[in-house]
């Protein structure tokens, strides 16, 4: 096994929290993504609703 230096241990830290900030990113993006679907889906039922509701008042 090859002796690891204070270089190649400062390289690995880096590369390591440079993917982990990757991760971070990429979760952020997703959550995100999330969020504007649950919003446009309580924007639909929320339409969904107001169109019964009123379908339901003029009966």
């Amino acid at each position: 096994m090859p002796k690891l230096t204070l270089n190649s241990s400062a390289h690995i830290n880096k590369t390591l929290k440079e993917l982990m900030d990757e991760q971070s990113r990429e979760r952020e993006a997703k959550n995100e993504q999330s969020l504007l679907r649950g919003k446009t889906l309580n924007e639909k039922t929320e339409q969904l609703l107001k169109k019964y509701n009123k379908e339901k008042v003029m009966s």
